[in-house]
């Protein structure tokens, strides 16, 4: 496998995407579960290390077998990916499902976004242990979301000027 560096990181340049798991019956909220695993296990067996889900896969079901399928694994073997399924704002009320460790293979899922943060101040650094880091929101990041908040909010109220369907505008809490 040709492993390239990324950060800090030493990455397969081939990754593992799990949008397009195996389903049974056509349904693809129900994946073959056994055939990803399967999947997984050649993957890791030919040196690939990186791996990507989302919770918008596969009905919300890909980081469950994600979790379940690298977990069988030592934890300093890979790096996963996932993302907030921000573009979808139906998914704005489902904040706490979505974090809640719905995948089980401990701390040290990569976000590659963080370095860009902490590069750009919003973030800073406040503890790391081994490969786990914990960050706090700066003054200067705090401001920008609130801006961004302020911004959303009246882009929001715009839209609805101009929506064919009611559209539920919260005011700033």
């Amino acid at each position: 496998m040709i492993y390239k560096q990324f950060q800090e990181l030493k990455l397969s340049a081939l990754g593992f995407g799990a949008m397009r798991l195996p389903v049974l019956d056509g349904k693809d909220d129900q994946i073959d579960e056994q055939a990803a695993f399967d999947m997984v296990d050649y993957a890791m067996a030919h040196g690939i290390n990186y791996y990507d889900t989302a919770f918008g896969y596969h009905g919300g079901n890909s980081e469950l077998v994600m979790g379940r399928a690298l977990a069988r694994y030592p934890r300093e073997s890979f790096y996963l990916a996932t993302k907030f399924p921000g573009y979808d704002l139906s998914n704005m009320g489902k904040v706490r499902e979505i974090s809640r460790r719905r995948i089980t293979v401990g701390p040290g899922t990569l976000y590659a976004l963080l370095p860009k943060l902490e590069e750009n101040g919003l973030i800073t650094q406040t503890r790391q242990e081994k490969r786990q880091k914990w960050y706090r929101i700066t003054e200067k990041g705090r401001e920008m979301l609130e801006e961004e908040l302020t911004k959303d909010s009246q882009f929001f109220r715009d839209i609805a000027k101009y929506a064919t369907c009611p559209v539920l505008v919260q005011p700033n809490a």
